[in-house]
């Protein structure tokens, strides 16, 4: 079980209901040094992750936030706080130890490629199995109660598309599987929530097909091509109309 989480709100600890550190700047450092894990990173760069525009004190600042932070850790686990170590000398930097197994977002990441590698290898039923077990790992938005500056949503992005891929492989999956209605709803999600991302569409449209709701499948493609026109002035790529012709042939793949 992960003993850090960041797939949701930020918590320390076995339990992913309890374990959020009170002081919001702690948070902030701790959860820099997990994106960096087993890393030094340079105070510079952690005060990037804690505020927008760094104060003249943050150096100051960010060594009270360590020693309140390894304070919190060995709450959680008695000697936890040796992970957490310091570099001295050009500006200074830490480094947090943890296990590839002990962070959340690296144990979605491997189980998420397991399921990938098995749809690919034409193995739909182990994948969806695999792909279940990482997308329950997430409790909410990544980071969701970390600061809005520009570090933290870069690594926030990018775990989030992650998860909406490890959508998309399951909907896939679901539908090699002869099970396209349990596909539906999710792919509908989102579809409207990455208007402009092709995947979710193409999946949809085909699960909408062999499920019987040809209608259905023709409607969210040209849903999804006006939204492309009205927001860059493009068509759909060639490869999602050639889906649509196929399936207004009933030769759909």
């Amino acid at each position: 079980m992960a003993l850090f989480r960041v797939l949701g709100p930020l918590r320390v600890g076995p339990d992913a209901r309890n374990g959020q550190l009170s002081r919001p700047s702690e948070r902030a450092l701790l959860g820099g040094l997990l994106f960096h894990a087993n890393r030094f990173v340079s105070k510079t760069r952690l005060a990037e992750f804690i505020w927008t525009i760094p104060p003249s004190s943050a150096d100051a600042n960010i060594r009270t936030y360590a020693a309140f932070l390894r304070r919190s850790l060995d709450d959680v686990a008695p000697g936890l706080s040796e992970r957490l170590e310091t570099r001295r000398g050009a500006g200074g930097a830490y480094r947090l130890g943890v296990g590839d197994d002990e962070l959340d977002a690296a144990v979605f990441g491997a189980v998420a490629d397991e399921g990938r590698a098995r749809l690919a290898a034409g193995d739909p039923r182990g994948a969806v199995t695999r792909l279940r077990r990482a997308l329950s790992i997430w409790t909410g938005p990544a980071g969701e109660d970390l600061p809005d500056t520009a570090p933290v949503r870069a690594f926030t992005t990018d775990l989030e598309d992650r998860r909406t891929r490890a959508r998309e492989d399951l909907a896939e999956a679901l539908v090699a599987l002869g099970d396209p209605a349990a596909a539906v709803a999710d792919l509908q999600l989102l579809a409207s929530g990455n208007p402009l991302r092709e995947r979710p569409v193409q999946l949809l449209m085909h699960a909408l097909y062999v499920d019987g709701e040809a209608a259905e499948a023709v409607a969210a493609y040209h849903r999804h091509r006006r939204t492309l026109r009205d927001e860059t002035g493009c068509d759909p790529s060639p490869r999602l109309q050639a889906s649509y012709v196929r399936m207004l042939r009933h030769t759909p793949t």
